[in-house]
């Protein structure tokens, strides 16, 4: 899905920050479970931005959880801002 970052409802809106950094963490989360399981390194530091968080083998399920609440909080954001696949969204279809 393309999204208008200018676009007057989502410009300077912080949901659509939240929902950006939400999907910046997922992708580094993702990441970080990915080389620890594939068995290449013992630890990894997934890094926010803000803040570095160091992880090993042992947190693949404190990693698993935080990946679930990321998608639930993406989920939530995308549809709060109408550009998920629930509520928010409306189809149209000709009457023709």
């Amino acid at each position: 899905m393309i999204i208008d970052e200018n676009h007057p409802a989502l410009s300077g809106h912080s949901d659509y920050d939240e929902l950006q950094n939400s999907k910046i963490l997922l992708i580094e989360v993702d990441k970080a479970i990915a080389v620890l399981l594939s068995g290449g390194s013992q630890s990894y530091t997934v890094d926010t931005g803000q803040t570095q968080l160091a992880v090993t083998k042992n947190d693949i399920g404190k990693l698993n959880t935080m990946r679930e609440g990321l998608i639930s909080r993406i989920e939530y954001y995308e549809n709060k801002l109408g550009i998920g696949k629930g509520p928010g969204m409306t189809r149209v279809v000709p009457l023709w």
